[in-house]
């Protein structure tokens, strides 16, 4: 029998610690660090039938986001990084603009399957409004996001996606009514535990990219290249430095027809 890596070693020693506070965790395929860089956090039970309200005070991120904390864990501090993986549990809501006063009627939940969903923060594999509604959040916190056209399921194969055949078909069904502009999408997270990878450290930093500011950043990069002769116009209007290839090519040939004539 061949002894364990160290990242097996890891990886068992961390399920065994989650199994031991009760949270079940899926660790096929992946690569976990040891329980002391992970953060596992056991959660109250929580019915999915019922359903919090909607505090009143909340926040709107650039992208369009709302999102409303329905408990801050004070415990922790900790939030993830892109390039990380969470455990979270979700609960999707779909509210209907028709029906007064508004009511949250539940599409699928990881409640119902128990285990929390496992996911590489970051890595475009679930709609982007899950990812930057968890991006905030301490561990073992709860927040309730409304989610916007752009941020959900924009395209083909990205989670998450009820189990269920029956609740899928149910999702697909709300989804066009939604992208319609006739209900509200909405989902609550509960964060569970924040654990770096081995298998892909990643070097991912948090750093703030404005737009604006990377448009100026670019333009003005293409203007110092284009005097410098580095870059070539091609639209039509040749400045003094732009140089084609037939111009190459004659002055290929003129050096050609020289070096002969001295020959």
């Amino acid at each position: 029998m061949t002894p364990k890596s160290q990242a097996d070693h890891n990886r068992e020693k961390l399920k065994n610690f989650v199994k031991s506070i009760g949270i079940p965790l899926i660790t096929s395929g992946i690569a976990l660090t040891s329980a002391l860089t992970a953060r596992p956090f056991q959660t109250r039970a929580v019915d999915p039938l019922l359903v919090p309200p909607t505090p009143s005070r909340g926040f709107q991120t650039k992208s369009g986001l709302r999102y409303f904390d329905l408990y801050i864990n004070p415990k922790y501090t900790q939030t993830p990084k892109y390039g990380q993986l969470v455990t979270f549990h979700y609960t999707i809501y779909y509210s209907p603009f028709n029906i007064k006063p508004p009511k949250l009627e539940i599409i699928d939940s990881t409640h119902y399957e128990i285990e929390p969903f496992l996911h590489k923060h970051g890595n475009s594999q679930i709609i982007r409004a899950i990812d930057d509604g968890l991006h905030t959040m301490r561990l073992g916190s709860r927040r309730r996001i409304f989610v916007p056209v752009n941020l959900a399921y924009t395209e083909p194969g990205i989670g998450p996606v009820p189990l269920d055949p029956f609740r899928r078909k149910k999702l697909n069904k709300i989804l066009t009514e939604f992208e319609a502009g006739k209900g509200d999408l909405v989902i609550d997270l509960e964060l569970m535990m924040i654990a770096d990878d081995e298998a892909d450290p990643g070097y991912y930093e948090d750093i703030p990219v404005d737009v604006e500011d990377t448009r100026k950043a670019i333009m003005k990069a293409m203007e110092k290249n284009q005097n410098n002769g580095l870059l070539k116009d091609f639209g039509g209007s040749r400045g003094q430095d732009s140089v084609t290839g037939n111009e190459l090519s004659r002055d290929a040939k003129r050096k050609e027809n020289q070096s002969f004539k001295e020959r």
